[in-house]
């Protein structure tokens, strides 16, 4: 069941189940906007938001101070964005570079940042790691490659890297490996596929088998974001004709249980889930009226949770959605 769309400021809203609940208050953090490359580390060039049930909507926060640790583009001018990652502790960051192939980088001290991978894991298709994933002290990242498909590697280290599935799973068409999940010690990956995205798992993350139809038997171009919730597995996917949400008790039998995006085709992808406080939470992509975020108890009942776009229709997508101080955070892509 889908509660109507919230177009009202925040409020109290009717729980299908019988209780009270508040409509979650969301705050936008600090945003810092840097030049053209500057993109060393910065852990805050996102538009961020934070809800939290209990506190009030007038809570301020200081002006915190932000430093850039590197130089612009870790000196590659290529590199355009990155994505960080922690290992035993340690920082790690991806680039996004569509010249000569993605880099891993390890900050090793302050100011001091060390490669250890260039040029795309040995291929300069490899452009860029959209996926990351912990399993057992082992990170597996999830590569785009439109030439050749798709990419896991994974380490224990940081430095040595092991590859573990190469060309899209073994089909070209799989170019991207959009998502990870763990499930029971399982993992699984979603991969971008315009004849159908594909959703593979592993319990070894060695030896993967396909555990649905290209792209659920319907026009799902790509399983963009894989969640574990209340003992099932949820896929959520991108369609032209509005995102959809399928979900799984053993990972190999599924049943929709959210189609044509929440009743608005602008939701043309579950770009990202995740459990916050008990509930299921979904991001999408709109770029028409704006980024919503949705969430149930159950999997079933689904009411909005944010204003259309936080306000703003030019935030059309969330890219980012985790938990951090005990709050739940977005990041935004602004256009």
């Amino acid at each position: 069941m889908i509660s109507p769309n919230l177009h009202t400021p925040c409020g109290a809203v009717d729980n299908p189940h019988g209780a009270d609940w508040l409509y979650p208050t969301w705050r936008n953090l600090k945003v810092q906007r840097p030049a053209k490359y500057a993109i060393a580390a910065f852990l805050a060039t996102f538009v961020s938001l934070a809800v939290s049930h209990a506190e009030a909507a007038s809570r301020q926060y200081a002006d915190v101070a932000w430093q850039q640790l590197g130089v612009a583009g870790f000196g590659d001018k290529q590199n355009t964005s990155v994505l960080p990652f922690v290992l035993d502790g340690k920082l790690f960051v991806s680039t996004f570079n569509s010249a000569s192939g993605t880099q891993v980088i390890r900050f090793s001290d302050p100011f001091s940042w060390t490669t250890v991978i260039t040029d795309g894991f040995g291929s300069s298709d490899n452009r860029w790691i959209g996926s990351v994933e912990s399993i057992s002290d082992t990170i597996y990242v999830g590569l785009e490659n439109l030439v050749s498909g798709g990419e896991i590697w994974r380490t224990d280290d940081g430095t040595q890297w092991t590859h573990v599935m190469t060309h899209g799973f073994g089909v070209p068409t799989n170019t991207y490996v959009i998502d990870f999940e763990v499930v029971s010690g399982t993992l699984y990956a979603g991969t971008r596929n315009d004849g159908g995205g594909q959703v593979w798992r592993s319990s070894d993350g060695a030896q993967w088998s396909r555990v649905n139809l290209g792209g659920f038997g319907a026009w799902n171009w790509g399983v963009y974001s894989l969640a574990a919730f209340q003992g099932r597995i949820y896929a959520g996917t991108g369609n032209s004709f509005g995102g959809s949400i399928w979900r799984s008790s053993n990972g190999a039998d599924w049943t929709q249980g959210i189609a044509g995006g929440f009743n608005d085709a602008g939701n043309s992808t579950i770009y990202r889930m995740i459990v916050f406080d008990d509930w299921l939470y979904a991001a999408t992509h709109n770029s028409a009226t704006g980024v919503e975020v949705w969430r149930t108890p159950n999997g079933i009942d689904w009411s909005q949770a944010n204003i259309d776009g936080f306000g703003e229709s030019s935030n059309i997508g969330a890219r980012s959605l985790f938990v951090f101080g005990g709050e739940l955070h977005v990041g935004l892509r602004n256009d």
